[in-house]
């Protein structure tokens, strides 16, 4: 893959989303959400792969599978009216068939494409396989951080401006209610990820994109999040109680662990 190769997916990704605009603004808001998102999400892999020293072919690869790791959510949005995978299909399968039907990565090698598609199926799991080659696994896990880092970005702007303006394709229309689960609160005590499915509340939102940290794979991942500083202001929106304060201590104790092993 070379820089040329990139120049040509962009520009075709930018015509591609160009065609889901319409004339209604609320509509539009949502498309440009995935848009700006998918491009913060390339920066951040920029800047983590400058951080690990990739080549610079290894650079423009991570750059692609940030480029489309989001691509079916326009086409999700777009006949579903949501962006939960629960309620239409899952959104990186769609994105992969939606490359394959446009022959996207046809000028690519087949082990390139091979790898792309294999990160971008990867990147929304909720774990993934260890029995792939190291090459293969180090973009899954770069794809992951770098989409965590800029989903703190999209929710902390959520939760700071939802009261003037609410956005429920964001926060999924769950009550903002000052209660939280116990199964949440249990996971970042216990040091593991939070189940979406235990999610009911806007707290447990909050609380869940806190538990991300343990999925967190590389140490220049915590410095470019805090750095952008996004993960400390979701915390700030949360409840004032003690049990939350305690599970908040926890993650914060990984990431200090993570980043001075790192």
């Amino acid at each position: 893959m070379n820089s040329q190769n990139l120049s040509d997916l962009k520009r075709w990704f930018t015509a591609y989303v160009k065609g889901f605009y319409t004339d209604d603004p609320l509509y539009n808001r949502a498309i440009e959400l995935k848009e700006v998102h998918t491009d913060r999400v390339c920066r951040n892999l920029l800047q983590l792969a400058g951080a690990l020293n990739l080549p610079h072919e290894k650079q423009l690869i991570a750059e692609t599978v940030g480029l489309f790791h989001d691509l079916g959510r326009f086409r999700q949005f777009a006949e579903y009216g949501t962006f939960k995978d629960a309620d239409s299909e899952d959104h990186a399968d769609l994105g992969i068939r939606e490359l394959s039907i446009h022959r996207v990565l046809a000028e690519l090698e087949p082990a390139e494409r091979k790898t792309i598609v294999k990160a971008i199926h990867h990147h929304n799991r909720i774990a993934i396989p260890e029995d792939e080659p190291e090459g293969d696994l180090l973009l899954m896990r770069m794809i992951r951080d770098a989409d965590k880092i800029d989903i703190w970005r999209v929710f902390a702007g959520h939760y700071r401006e939802r009261k003037s303006s609410r956005n429920s394709v964001v926060d999924h229309g769950v009550p903002d209610e000052p209660r939280w689960s116990s199964a949440i609160i249990q996971a970042l005590k216990a040091g593991r990820m939070a189940d979406l499915r235990n999610a009911e509340t806007l707290t447990d939102m909050k609380l869940l994109q806190v538990s991300w940290v343990y999925d967190i794979n590389f140490a220049p991942s915590f410095a470019i999040a805090e750095e952008q500083g996004n993960l400390d202001r979701i915390v700030s929106a949360l409840p004032d109680a003690e049990e939350i304060h305690a599970a908040v201590r926890s993650a914060r104790e990984h990431i200090a662990a993570s980043r001075r092993e790192g």
